[in-house]
């Protein structure tokens, strides 16, 4: 019984301190102040970001300017077709590729450059370019390993080729005669006889 008082007496005595939190509430009129208040700095901060802003002229940048209107819409342009190409390569799955980046978007700069529009029209391959051969001469790249310039159609025939050709060679008979002709081969001064064929003609088509 004394517990169960003692718990009854506890939670009255909480209602009414949260009753006399909520009385000692924040009045409205205080609430009211503090926005004007808040405003009224937004407004003085605005009028004096405005004047700093008219005071401090500066001319634009003509390096700047140009690169706004020049250089990064050809640039924008440029990585949106090489993402395209990436996607439509598989390049995003593969962790090497013959597609680079970097010679796409030269080769693209170059003949999409503002200054020279006449290269729009005669297309010209990054490898073709004048300065681009002088470089390569100098310093040439490595070749690109088969593995990146065959498709994946020729790979599967060459290796089922190959694996055919492994199957066939290891057969007895094909072992054998592969035996046979590289003692010949060893042998020193053995001539072979030339080996004459002859073609009939059926001239009964012609006449």
């Amino acid at each position: 019984m004394e517990a169960t008082s003692i718990l009854n007496n506890g939670g009255k005595n909480d209602i009414e301190s949260n009753r006399s939190y909520q009385d000692n509430s924040i009045d409205l009129v205080t609430i009211e102040e503090i926005m004007e208040n808040y405003e009224e700095n937004k407004i003085a901060i605005q009028k004096y970001i405005k004047f700093k802003c008219d005071e401090c002229e500066v001319d634009p940048s003509p390096v700047g300017a140009f690169l706004n209107e020049k250089i990064i819409p050809t640039l924008r342009d440029g990585l949106c077709k090489m993402l395209r190409e990436v996607k439509q390569d598989d390049s995003f799955y593969k962790p090497r590729s013959t597609l680079n980046g970097l010679d796409f978007l030269s080769e693209y700069l170059y003949n999409m450059n503002p200054l020279h529009p006449e290269r729009k029209s005669n297309w010209t391959y990054i490898f073709d370019v004048q300065w681009v051969v002088d470089f390569l001469e100098n310093s040439p790249r490595p070749f690109y390993p088969l593995s990146l310039i065959w498709s994946k159609d020729v790979a599967a025939k060459k290796i089922q080729s190959f694996w055919k050709g492994y199957c066939d060679r290891k057969k007895e008979e094909v072992r054998e005669i592969r035996e046979f002709w590289k003692n010949i081969d060893g042998k020193e001064g053995v001539h072979y006889p030339p080996i004459e064929v002859t073609y009939e003609v059926d001239d009964t088509n012609n006449q």
